[in-house]
């Protein structure tokens, strides 16, 4: 199947020293939305946010809003046995479509998996859970290898455990992937999965071999091949369980546990893709460095960046963190007050190159029913302008998925050029040498790196600035 790009790119600029910029788009008002639990997504000009509750029939909703917290168009609203009800996690674009799952509702009140365009027509349900085919999906969201979704649920499968299962774009062609069984394989999976293009990986919050089954880490072969626990959370010393997903930079898998950790308040990880060289990060602290993390992790190229659930000083509202990967660095970026700014965040940050967007399950002004907000760390200073002439891609956009970066910089030096998804995975790397006032081109074939739709951010770094384009694919 041919597959056809469109690339959006915005410029951005970054120095060393950063400060914190935070403002709240949107506050939840109950009867258009309440309680947004959520990343939101983006399509290159909207971010799409699911909410659990209210809407006109009081089962949830989808809403869009342009990223300055203007626009603000509720585009669907759920209705418990015809489309499913509570939708938990994010949705997934395929540049056409946005795909979701609901934790109740269904013809069976068990969740749905659905699709929908992002101006709110075409809703169609594509798959009814039944517990047997799985049941109540929380948290994460679908991913796409380019033919079939992946996805989890938390409850059913033919051990009870979950199960994870992929799906055809138009609902058909459901399969069981693998069917989760406590101490064998674990059980009550959360968060997404991760493809590294051979396996997908994940997280059980329950279940494996350990004494009180504080999780797992598992990988397994799309076609359900290949299946291998590669590691069994045991509480205080490694966190227990995680109900985010895994991140890559292409070395190491990242993780955080909601629990365990030296002080119980959860922890950050990393591990080999074997499942060889865990170790904890970081432990947090309820009273300063927030507690009970949830979601994943997002990287930028130097820091990851995540959120805790509570904690972080008096207020106890959560936090924005970061920290680099090798464990140093920790430091709370921002912390949430509940009604002034939201409180409680309990899904992953969603970045776009410049500004990290996230929601809060609680606070915000005036009901506390919940925020949606962004987030940056703003330079202190500028070290150096970016124009096209600079730093550019053509074609745009590109009909069979080939682009070149282009590079015209006055000092002579390596660009080190990295592309990522969203979620933080490193999908590309390469370093170019730029002569002082000089053309120099690198081609990149995107179809080369990945079948998914959806955005990308490409990363650009030179010893004195940072540069970042958002790039956004769709098929």
């Amino acid at each position: 199947m041919k597959v056809k790009y469109l690339l959006i790119l915005l410029i951005v600029t970054f120095s060393i020293k950063i400060n914190a910029q935070f403002s709240t788009l949107v506050n939840a008002d109950g009867p258009n939305f309440f309680f947004p639990n959520a990343t939101p997504i983006s399509d290159g000009t909207h971010l799409y946010v699911v909410t659990a509750y209210d809407g006109l029939h009081g089962d949830g909703t989808i809403f869009k809003i342009l990223p300055d917290g203007t626009g603000y168009s509720r585009i669907f609203d759920f209705d418990d046995a015809i489309s499913g009800k509570n939708p938990s996690g994010s949705l997934f674009f395929d540049g056409t479509f946005l795909y979701g799952m609901t934790n109740g509702g269904g013809i069976n009140s068990m969740g749905v998996i659905f699709k929908i365009k992002p101006d709110g027509t075409m809703f169609s349900k594509l798959f009814d859970f039944d517990g047997t085919n799985g049941g109540y999906p929380y948290s994460g969201h679908l991913i796409s290898d380019g033919t079939y979704l992946y996805g989890m649920t938390s409850y059913g499968g033919m051990n009870y455990g979950g199960l994870l299962f992929k799906i055809k774009t138009d609902g058909t062609g459901f399969t069981h992937v693998l069917d989760f069984s406590d101490t064998l394989s674990g059980k009550i999976p959360f968060g997404s999965l991760f493809y590294d293009g051979t396996f997908l990986y994940g997280m059980t919050e329950q279940g494996g071999s350990n004494n009180g089954g504080n999780g797992t880490i598992f990988k397994i072969q799309p076609d359900g091949t290949n299946y291998s626990r590669i590691f069994n959370f045991s509480g205080l010393l490694t966190g227990g369980a995680p109900e985010g997903s895994l991140i890559s930079d292409g070395m190491f898998l990242y993780g955080m546990t909601k629990y365990g950790g030296a002080n119980d308040d959860g922890a950050i990880f990393k591990i080999m893709p074997d499942g060889t060289s865990f170790s904890v990060l970081y432990n947090f602290l309820d009273s300063t460095s927030g507690s009970y993390p949830r979601g994943s992790l997002v990287y930028d190229g130097t820091f990851l960046y995540g959120v805790t659930l509570g904690g972080g000083g008096y207020f106890y509202d959560g936090t924005i963190f970061k920290i680099l990967p090798d464990g140093n660095g920790y430091s709370v970026l921002h912390g949430f007050t509940g009604t002034p700014n939201g409180g409680s965040p309990s899904a992953s940050l969603f970045y776009d190159g410049t500004f990290f967007y996230g929601t809060t399950s609680e606070g915000g002004a005036p009901w506390s029913n919940g925020t949606v907000f962004k987030f940056k760390e703003n330079p202190s200073s500028v070290t150096e302008s970016v124009t096209e002439s600079n730093f550019n891609v053509y074609p745009n956009p590109s009909v069979d998925g080939n682009i070149t970066l282009t590079f015209n910089m006055p000092n002579e030096g390596n660009i080190d050029v990295h592309i990522f998804t969203t979620e933080g995975k490193l999908i590309y790397s390469n370093s170019i040498f730029c002569r002082a006032n000089s053309h120099n081109e690198l081609p990149v074939g995107l179809n080369e790196i990945s079948t998914n739709t959806g955005m990308y951010i490409l990363e650009a770094s030179t010893s004195d600035a940072v540069f970042r384009k958002k790039i956004i694919v769709m098929r």
